[in-house]
């Protein structure tokens, strides 16, 4: 069976702030408004005033509802170039500047929002890639996030978890 690739044709679901978060988290309560949006989606994100203020991954069920990903405009978003560049950034530190492929052969890839990535962190093991979501809008991704490994690691064996 075929991977389904998500790629976003239509304009994301809106959510509004009632207050800017400090960090990469937005909390129910700096939630204004979400129009439309469903758990696990992809949402452009503007500021109390209707501003850009970035791209998340929403889940209402969850106390974190927002996981920021960018500050870029929602706009001009494209899901596969966002996870192609932060693998490659985090396979690159690992690979060149720690030089942990040299020293071992299991380390890990990526560790959540020190590697951009909030909601999902990925090891490497020998041939094995081992893909662990934690959360709802990181794992209805997981084809994307796959496909940005594959470029580094042709011949892994992927695995995946969710939590």
């Amino acid at each position: 069976m075929a991977e389904k690739i998500y790629s976003i044709s239509k304009s994301l679901p809106k959510v509004r702030l009632s207050h800017a978060p400090a960090g990469p988290n937005a909390f129910k309560r700096m939630i204004a408004s979400a129009d439309q949006a469903e758990p696990g989606e992809l949402v452009a994100v503007y500021d109390k005033n209707g501003n850009p203020y970035g791209v998340a991954l929403y889940n209402p069920r969850s106390q974190i509802t927002l996981r920021i990903f960018t500050r870029d405009n929602p706009d001009t978003f494209d899901i596969n170039a966002f996870f192609d560049q932060r693998v490659s950034r985090a396979v690159s530190f690992r690979r060149e500047l720690l030089k942990l492929p040299a020293t071992t052969d299991a380390y890990r890839l990526v560790y959540d929002y020190a590697d951009g990535l909030p909601g999902l962190t990925a090891d490497i093991y020998k041939d094995q890639l081992a893909l662990e979501f934690y959360s709802l809008g990181m794992f209805r991704l997981w084809p994307n996030i796959e496909a940005a490994f594959k470029k580094h690691f042709p011949d892994a064996v992927f695995h995946h978890r969710a939590t």
